[in-house]
């Protein structure tokens, strides 16, 4: 999990850190008043940001702080907290979508619960993104969002990872589409994609992050790609 706090207030950070367990805190990426341009587009969906709607002083900071992130991590959880208990209606009047809402002073059962309740969804959200790929010799459990591509060759398929390693093992790519068409997307009858990993989509391939090799588009499945993939 990655956990940002954005507050005036440094005691904010010792309580919220005080709620998480000691045996997974060596899990947790804690930030406090990390810079918004500094963190990296990505789903965001094992992150929380707890948010003070008035962070500098100001009614509005909070919020538009609040906005910026979602941009960035656009399914973080969003957890705003306030002296101010007329703030929370404007916490979810708007699009961003907020987790809860806190209220000032900060009581450490209220910020358990909702840290607890957080940290619950994101371990269900985690077990329904995983891919299991059982051999006669192992299995091995992987999250799809390390998982670049999958491809096929003589009747075997092979999962590439963002670290550049090669897994085999059997199957057919068309059972894959059918379970992560969500997340991944057919551009050739031997390689389905992860599409948060296109980089580019030229006429007759595409690029990939953190893979120096290109995927084919053939044919049959460029109308798709054109339909939902900028061409460059």
């Amino acid at each position: 999990m990655v956990v940002y706090c954005f507050d005036n207030d440094k005691s904010t950070e010792t309580l919220i850190k005080s709620v998480i367990p000691a045996n997974e805190m060596q899990n947790v990426e804690f930030h406090f008043n990390d810079k918004i341009s500094a963190i990296h587009s990505a789903p965001g969906s094992d992150t929380i940001a707890f948010i003070d709607t008035r962070i500098h002083g100001k009614r509005q900071n909070g919020f538009s702080l609040a906005m910026l992130l979602r941009e960035k991590l656009k399914d973080c959880h969003i957890v705003f907290m306030s002296l101010y208990p007329e703030d929370m209606a404007l916490c979810f009047k708007n699009l961003i979508r907020p987790s809860g809402f806190l209220l000032k002073p900060l009581s450490k059962s209220e910020v358990s619960a909702i840290y607890y309740a957080v940290d619950a969804h994101i371990k269900r959200h985690n077990r329904s993104r995983t891919f299991v790929i059982s051999t006669h010799d192992y299995k091995r459990c992987i999250e799809l969002d390390k998982i670049a591509y999958f491809s096929t060759s003589s009747k075997k398929l092979f999962c590439r990872l963002n670290n550049n390693e090669r897994i085999e093992f059997y199957g057919t790519i068309t059972d894959l589409e059918k379970k992560f068409g969500d997340d991944f997307t057919r551009c050739h009858s031997g390689f389905l994609v992860n599409k948060q990993y296109i980089k580019a989509v030229r006429r007759n391939e595409m690029e990939l992050l953190d893979c120096t090799e290109t995927i084919p588009i053939s044919k049959r499945y460029k109308p798709l790609i054109m339909d939902n993939f900028e061409i460059v």
